[in-house]
């Protein structure tokens, strides 16, 4: 069981207009940016893996620092606790983005040479099982990123509210 002082403290609910302007965030990078992404970019050489790169990081910032419903840590970007762990994130995100980056590429290589069954769905209306794997990892890779930098944020909170109490 976690102990209570070991958790980041939580901020008041989001005001409506807090909390519609994380809505609208979100909205415009889980439908609008991948809309735009994926269609403009279909063509173009290695389109795929980029637009993947420009919707991931649009739905990984969001979800790291706008507070939802369900999480009510925000972290600014203009605190200094936040600022400190800038370039631990931005390293971290590189890492997921690189290692995203080629395994898109890679799954897409390999696409060709797979069976019928992983690329055409048995429901006229469904997804093929080869797009459900790579959505979901994609969003495995996603999820894991977002809480991890949450995690490295809370943490940077605590010791920030700990330093202003003149605790050790």
């Amino acid at each position: 069981m976690d102990d209570p002082s070991q958790q980041p403290p939580q901020d008041p609910p989001p005001a409506p207009e807090e909390a519609a302007g994380s809505l609208f965030l979100i909205l415009l990078f889980v439908f609008v940016v991948p809309l735009i992404a994926f269609g403009s970019l279909r063509h173009e050489p290695h389109g795929f893996q980029i637009a993947t790169l420009i919707t991931y990081t649009g739905i990984v910032f969001v979800f790291t620092f706008c507070r939802a419903r369900w999480e009510f840590t925000s972290y600014s970007l203009d605190e200094p606790y936040v600022q400190e762990q800038v370039p631990r994130l931005v390293g971290i995100y590189f890492l997921y983005a690189i290692a995203l980056y080629f395994g898109v590429g890679w799954a897409l290589s390999i696409r060709a040479s797979l069976s019928g069954w992983w690329l055409q769905s048995s429901d006229p209306k469904g997804t093929p099982p080869f797009d459900l794997v790579l959505l979901a990892t994609i969003g495995a890779a996603a999820l894991s990123q977002i809480l991890a930098s949450r995690r490295i944020l809370g943490r940077a909170k605590m010791e920030e509210d700990r330093r202003q109490r003149g605790e050790p």
